[in-house]
């Protein structure tokens, strides 16, 4: 869900922000995404897209996650 409310910034400073549930199937499509297109990703998404790694690696043994991006 996106909470568009929350797209305001109170700090002035030029941040947006906003809330999203992603489902578990969607963090690992995201997850291959990036990992494929990891040398075209530009850099200011470099952080979200590590981030999404590290949630996929959490839920999975060292050897489903040697598969799964594979």
């Amino acid at each position: 869900m996106i909470d568009t409310g929350k797209l305001d910034n109170a700090s002035g400073e030029g941040k947006k922000s906003f809330h999203y549930d992603f489902s578990p199937a969607e963090v690992k499509s995201l997850a291959k995404f990036f990992r494929y297109y990891q040398s075209e990703l530009p850099e200011i998404l470099t952080k979200f897209s590590y981030s999404v790694e590290q949630v996929v690696y959490s839920y999975l043994s060292i050897e489903e996650a040697e598969e799964f991006f594979s």
